[in-house]
């Protein structure tokens, strides 16, 4: 109590009123502390609430989950590159929390650095009903409308959850990793059990399987990668978490500020902190860093510490990877590791980033054998990202090395040189009134592999304006159906259909 009231003390002048946490053990499952709500004396700010079994909107919380469920199935292995580009699916245009794009970005840092618009393209390919079926399994109890209510957005904080749920699924995690080892590479169907007020209650009997839920292995590596998020730059305990205070832990923030999370687990304890606002009135700086992951830490602090969890073998494999890509290394990947996979990542698909590309003799131009004997050629692997990935990526990585260009008279076709990032195809696009009462402009941005590259803008095959190293114009449309088509100097062209729709 004495860490939440400093915690609530401090938050009080943001008009933040309400904290409630949770420590589990998890061998047990009993529950160690509970704090269902701030302490308040003068004013009656819904601290009668108790927020650990109340409905809240769960931001990146459940991001783990189906990064753990992505490895589970073979979908990714821990580092493959996802996709942080303008996204549009169906209308729905996710965004990073900070509105910038890295072009592509490893699934672990995706995840320690809980970027949305990753997160929602790896569910879009996971399966929007299979990852519900995956939280109604692991008994996410306030989950409870379909899946196509929630949709895409159930990644993001378009559902609820509550404290009680979220540190028993953790729980059930941690529990499994445990006892996998002891078990001899079995799983126990009780280890995923609600958590538990009676100290005096035995444990249930083993009934072990040969799996349940999710592997070992995957929950491992959604751990090490839970591992490498920033702390918040107040924890003041900072120095004191070493190799022996080792935590995997998430954040997450919901639309409008209005609930800070943070959830962590050791082999030993699992603890649970929610910030906010009964009534729901979000507030400025209320995030999961700012504001609940500093009490998080303080709670960790005080209490024992715990050996990190047993590294799974026996689910696991050592592997050739691709260190740029993240992927199962190719016979062309340079540089590549030896690491450790679950054994489900041996049915990812190899590095698709690393082109063979032949250059002539100088080793400055691509050719091709209709203009270059092959005995004259150089052969080289090339890391090559989609021109709107490698647009964004170069931003932040000046090492990322962009394909040189062709030989004077040498095709280039079998490279896209270009890239629409917006619209998207058959984009809908509703165009607002500004202030004034006049309509909107409609925006048309392209990634282009060449930064000098002339580019020639037409609508409905109207030609419309020429643009050089900015490619992007904003233009008054109509509404309807239209077609844009683009043209660099060199003749290739991208076209796609989009609509305008009038609010």
């Amino acid at each position: 109590l004495d860490i939440i009231d400093r915690h609530y003390n401090k938050l009080k002048y943001n008009h933040i009123y309400n904290i409630a946490a949770i420590i589990i053990d998890v061998n047990t499952g009993n529950v160690l502390a509970y704090v269902g709500n701030t302490r308040c004396k003068k004013n009656n700010h819904g601290n009668d609430v108790d927020i650990i079994v109340s409905p809240r909107s769960t931001g990146s919380i459940l991001k783990p989950i189906l990064y753990a469920a992505a490895i589970n199935d073979g979908l990714i292995l821990p580092n493959t590159l996802l996709a942080d580009i303008p996204t549009n699916i169906a209308g729905y245009m996710p965004q990073n929390y900070n509105h910038k794009y890295l072009g592509a970005v490893s699934a672990s840092h995706a995840l320690a650095h809980s970027l949305n618009v990753p997160a929602v393209r790896l569910l879009k390919k996971y399966g929007v009903s299979k990852f519900y079926d995956l939280l109604q399994q692991l008994k996410f109890t306030t989950i409870t409308k379909s899946a196509n209510h929630y949709g895409l957005s159930l990644i993001i904080g378009g559902a609820e959850t509550t404290l009680w749920d979220l540190t028993t699924v953790y729980a059930g995690f941690s529990r499994t990793l445990n006892h996998f080892g002891n078990y001899n590479g079995q799983y126990d169907l009780n280890d995923y059990r609600e958590n538990n007020f009676y100290f005096g209650k035995s444990l249930p009997e083993k009934k072990l399987t040969d799996f349940n839920i999710l592997s070992a292995a995957s929950i491992y590596s959604t751990y090490l990668a839970l591992t490498k998020v920033n702390r918040p730059l107040a924890e003041s305990n900072w120095q004191f978490f070493g190799n022996t205070k080792k935590i995997a832990w998430k954040t997450g923030t919901s639309y409008g500020n209005r609930d800070a999370w943070a959830i962590g687990t050791t082999s030993r304890y699992v603890v649970g902190v929610w910030v906010g606002n009964a009534n729901g009135v979000g507030r400025p700086y209320l995030t999961g860093v700012d504001a609940a992951a500093p009490v998080l830490f303080d709670l960790f602090a005080i209490l024992p510490t715990s050996q990190w969890f047993d590294h799974p073998y026996d689910e696991m494999r050592k592997i050739p990877v691709c260190r740029k890509s993240g992927m199962r290394a190719s016979d062309i990947c340079t540089p590549v590791d030896t690491v450790w996979v679950p054994v489900s990542g041996l049915k990812t698909s190899l590095c698709k980033y690393h082109k063979l590309i032949h250059l002539d003799y100088t080793g400055k131009f691509r050719v091709t054998d209709a203009c270059e004997s092959v005995e004259k050629m150089q052969h080289r692997s090339w890391f090559v990202l989609p021109p709107i990935e490698a647009w964004y990526y170069k931003q932040t990585h000046p090492d990322y090395v962009e394909l040189p260009v062709f030989a004077k008279g040498c095709s280039n076709a079998e490279i896209n040189q270009m890239k629409i990032i917006y619209p998207e195809k058959n984009a809908i696009i509703y165009i607002p009134k500004e202030l004034t009462g006049e309509k909107g402009k409609v925006v048309f941005k392209i990634a282009h592999r060449r930064d000098n590259a002339k580019i020639f803008w037409h609508i409905d095959k109207t030609y419309v304006t020429m643009t050089t190293g900015i490619n992007e114009i904003a233009l008054y449309i109509t509404g309807g159906k239209h077609t844009l088509t683009i043209v660099d100097d060199e003749g290739n062209s991208e076209s796609i259909n989009f609509e305008i729709r009038e609010k």
